[in-house]
């Protein structure tokens, strides 16, 4: 927008008394101005950026003034037009395009995940974009991937998941925001495709609904905005120049950073809060029926650096396809028989702790555990055997795969013989005298 109309007197800016154009005075209410202080409405010549301003300024004074074979005098204050012209422009240092580029991709970026991760905290079954994308890319990579993650990062093949997933996004942002340097339309082309894979990510998700996908969407948004006004902010012809440009920047870059950091933090807080609470403490076990045979003695020699032969939960190992951990209440948790079986059954968590339970000592051994490898832990079991289970349901002729189903899609098949060949095969609501604990399966597995 102009402040001031381009069709003005020449004498508007000037004292005409004389018949001398004189220029406005100084002093305490009219102070002179040093160049590149000028406030709208006077068009002042900068000596910093003389072309800009010589060209915005001839072009205006020259359809002002009337004559249009010559170009106006700057020198002469008789002919400059007061004006100001408002429009967004680029990042203006040229030797500081890729740096502030990619910088602004990034704090996009972490701004993104950091409304996203604040968003997902008030929805228990909502998942952030960061989870969101793991999780598929967990589904659908390769066997070969998956034991070199086991092999290589052992339990924590999750966490270098994440980070992995969050520095391709991170230098995805930053590729983004060299470009926007130069094409405005990058940014929104690039925000989008994050919330549209986070978006379709989210909804792969057992149990989405729409508002999986609204974390994905505002974090997709609040990126392009973001990188929008670091690159292309709203600025004044007259006041820009290059101290302005870098403060602006800055300061601009310092407060997304602070907000992404405080949103965040908020949305790991809060994420306890509101999702579903599990009722684990408020279970109490029953004592086993029967119980699990004492162990001999000389299981546990006195040896330095050899585990225990009962491995405690906490340090029972855990290899899990789950980024998060699924949050069940027990009350509200069903187990379902059904398939080829004479009667589709259903049992609830306080079905099984009424019925007759079995304590068994047993080894659990990963299938990418390496020979003398960490990976192979014994607890004991409280629970129900399996084979009464599918006995009550009554196994079908021609039915040879059992297929286990968690409430986060994960799956598992056992071959039915395995069940009925004399080995204990256990339904198990129990670990070690307690419930299981969340990261082993609560309430049941």
């Amino acid at each position: 927008l102009l402040s001031a109309p381009l069709a003005r007197s020449r004498t508007a800016a000037t004292d005409t008394t004389a018949g001398t154009p004189t220029p406005k005075p100084s002093g305490p209410n009219h102070p002179s101005r040093s160049p590149g202080t000028d406030p709208p409405g006077e068009a002042i010549e900068h000596p910093s950026r003389p072309s800009q301003h010589t060209r915005h300024t001839q072009s205006l004074t020259t359809a002002a003034g009337g004559n249009h074979h010559h170009p106006a005098d700057l020198n002469d204050p008789s002919q400059v037009v007061p004006c100001s012209w408002r429009s967004p422009g680029p990042y203006q240092l040229a030797h500081d395009r890729l740096v502030a580029g990619a910088a602004s991709g990034l704090i996009a970026a972490g701004a993104a995940l950091g409304v996203a991760e604040l968003i997902a905290a008030f929805f228990p079954s909502v998942q952030s974009p960061v989870l969101s994308v793991g999780n598929v890319v967990v589904d659908n990579v390769p066997s070969w991937a998956k034991d070199f993650a086991i092999r290589t990062f052992g339990e924590n093949d999750k966490t270098a998941l994440i980070i992995g997933t969050t520095i391709f996004l991170f230098l995805f942002a930053a590729v983004i925001g060299v470009i926007t340097t130069k094409r405005r339309i990058a940014a929104p082309i690039g925000a989008a495709l994050f919330g549209l894979v986070g978006a379709a990510s989210a909804l792969t998700r057992v149990g989405a609904g729409p508002l999986a996908v609204v974390p994905s969407i505002v974090g997709g948004i609040v990126a392009w905005l973001v990188m929008d006004l670091l690159l292309w902010p709203p600025r004044a012809a007259d006041e820009v120049s290059e101290s302005t440009d870098r403060r602006r920047f800055l300061v601009g870059s310092s407060l997304v950073v602070a907000g992404a950091a405080a949103a965040g933090g908020l949305g790991r807080v809060l994420s306890g809060v509101f999702k579903v609470s599990t009722n684990r403490d408020d279970i109490a076990l029953p004592a086993p029926a029967d119980p699990a045979v004492t162990l001999p003695s000389g299981v546990d020699p006195d040896i330095e650096g050899l585990t225990p032969f009962i491995t405690p939960v906490d340090k029972f190992y855990r290899v899990d396809t789950a980024l998060e951990v699924p949050r069940v209440n027990g009350d509200d948790w069903e187990l379902k028989v059904q398939g080829m079986v004479d009667e589709e059954r259903s049992y609830s968590l306080a079905d099984l702790l009424d019925r007759k339970l079995v304590e068994r000592t047993i080894t659990l051994v990963c299938v990418s555990n390496q020979v003398g490898g960490t990976y192979a832990s014994t607890a004991k079991w409280l629970g129900v055997p399996l084979a009464e289970i599918l006995d009550e349901a009554g196994v079908q002729d021609g039915a040879d795969q059992l297929l286990s189903r968690s409430v986060d899609n994960f799956t598992a098949g056992t071959p039915i013989e395995t069940i009925y060949d004399g080995r204990d095969a256990l339904l198990v609501v129990g670990m070690n005298g307690e419930p299981l604990p969340i990261e082993r399966g609560f309430p049941a597995r």
